[in-house]
């Protein structure tokens, strides 16, 4: 799919697989507003609502999305980040649906992740800065070639990350307790636990270790 930007040669940014190949991002997805929709209810889907920041708002007129559509942040300082909205409802006014085809839609999105520094330090306007469009439409995008494969990428990027989070979460738990357990080295330091091996070793009875 493309969009009305006019397609030029791609400057491969370093070397594929074989059977891989590059195609600019519009290739693949472009921006739309959504189904414009009024009188019935629906949650009103905004960044904060999606972030878990603040409970849903329901409106009754507005652009409808399905749950499960991928929306891009077009317009703030967080512009190019991507989110697969939970439910059906009105798509707040700083996103773009993305209408992604011939492309694991997933795999698009982790895709469009890894440029998201380089969308927020490349934003337009001052007062309300927008999403870089013709920068994102004309991306180098690395397509390999069997939905098989992208899904494969896909699979193994979650799994990865999971391991990820896991590690993370063990890591914070100790530093949680880093207190708890200089304490109780403490205590065991002075009440002989730490020593207990070494007199056994020395021939040092407990009954020599007095209070003072």
């Amino acid at each position: 799919m493309k969009s009305n930007l006019e397609q030029t040669e791609i400057e491969a940014p370093y070397e594929l697989p074989e059977g891989w190949k590059w195609m600019q991002q519009n290739e693949v997805c472009k921006l739309t507003d959504g189904e414009k929709r009024t009188g019935t209810e629906f949650p009103y889907l905004e960044v904060k609502y999606l972030r878990g920041k603040k409970e849903k708002d329901f409106v009754s007129t507005g652009k409808f999305i399905k749950a499960g559509t991928k929306v891009i942040l077009v317009d703030g300082e967080n512009s190019g980040e991507v989110f697969t909205v939970p439910e059906d409802g009105f798509m707040g006014s700083t996103f773009k649906a993305l209408e992604i085809s011939n492309v694991n839609e997933n795999y698009l999105q982790y895709f469009i992740h890894t440029k998201k520094d380089l969308y927020r330090n490349n934003k337009k306007g001052s007062a309300i800065p927008h999403l870089d469009k013709k920068l994102f439409f004309t991306m180098p995008f690395p397509l390999p070639p069997t939905l098989a494969e992208q899904q494969c990428i896909v699979n193994r990027i979650e799994s990865m990350f999971a391991k990820l989070d896991e590690a993370k979460e063990k890591a914070q738990n100790v530093v949680d307790g880093f207190e708890i357990r200089k304490a109780a080295i403490l205590h065991k330091a002075f009440t002989g636990e730490l020593t207990a091996k070494w007199r056994k070793e020395n021939g040092v009875s407990d009954d020599s270790c007095k209070w003072v």
